[in-house]
């Protein structure tokens, strides 16, 4: 092909009238001047190829960022719509999650108003045990206090015939001294021999009901000091059984907390790991539709 060029070259030089020797190259460049050509000729080759590449290359782009320029709002909206069902799908475990919370705090409050229901019962039957035994207690301590009443009672005056018959006696003599007109002094010491009074009743009475009274007050005090310290030790149990039902709540709720806080770090990661899987599916389509 540069032979052929050259050949060219020289015919039209030839035929002007010059002389073939002035168009001819000096003897031993020829084959320089065929490389010379060459390298004009592949320069020109390369840099037809390189346009062409590079029109190639900006056709290709252009071509491209018209595809991605209509497959963006595609990926977009693919995009969008992955990301709704995501929401959706988390809001359904969400709403599933509320819903088995809810159930289980509806049998943790039925099983605790229950065991008040329960406890409240076992007080109850508690205090009308102690109730029928506090008036049990008084009953026997009323009908006792009738009993020693009744026992105590009023004393039998005392025989006061044997006195008034020495009385009589002695006014017999005095009338057997007189009759027999015994001396003044004899009769004066006779009449001085008479028998003392009988004792007062009413003081007799009045000490004894004191003394029966006093015995009565330190029974029914005793009776009430012991009724006390019982009613001490069943306060004291019914205070422990409140505490040991309080201490049992309290470990029901702290476990349902805890059961609480390990769903809700368990929904966050999962939250987490589906909002990292959509980001990658997203990233995966919009990859996919740009290719």
């Amino acid at each position: 092909m540069p032979g052929s060029r050259v050949q060219c070259q020289i015919g039209p030089m030839a035929q002007n009238g010059q002389k073939i020797s002035d168009t001819l190259p000096r003897r031993g460049q020829v084959t320089e001047a065929c490389k010379e050509w060459l390298v004009r000729e592949d320069g020109a080759l390369a840099y037809e190829l390189q346009k062409e590449e590079v029109e190639r290359h900006y056709s290709s782009n252009k071509s491209r960022n018209a595809i991605v320029r209509e497959d963006f709002p595609m990926a977009k909206d693919a995009q969008r719509q992955a990301e709704e069902e995501a929401i959706a799908e988390y809001q359904r475990q969400a709403l599933l999650l509320e819903e088995r919370d809810a159930l289980i705090a509806r049998d943790v409050a039925l099983q605790l108003e229950r065991e008040e229901v329960d406890q409240r019962k076992r007080l109850e039957e508690q205090d009308q045990k102690i109730a029928k035994v506090i008036q049990e207690k008084e009953r026997r301590q009323k009908m006792r206090a009738l009993g020693d009443i009744n026992k105590v009672g009023l004393p039998l005056p005392p025989d006061m015939t044997a006195p008034y018959s020495v009385v009589r006696k002695v006014t017999s003599v005095e009338e057997q001294m007189r009759e027999l007109c015994v001396d003044d002094s004899v009769q004066q010491n006779i009449s001085d021999c008479s028998w003392p009074p009988p004792p007062d009743m009413e003081q007799i009475m009045k000490a004894q009901q004191e003394k029966s009274d006093e015995e009565l007050a330190k029974r029914l005090q005793e009776e009430e000091e012991g009724m006390t310290r019982s009613m001490g030790l069943i306060d004291r149990d019914r205070l422990l059984a409140i505490e040991v039902q309080d201490l049992e709540l309290a470990k029901m709720m702290q476990a349902k907390e805890r059961a609480k806080a390990k769903r809700a770090k368990e929904r966050a990661r999962a939250k987490k790991q589906m909002e990292a899987e959509l980001m990658q599916n997203a990233e995966r389509l919009a990859l996919m539709q740009i290719r």
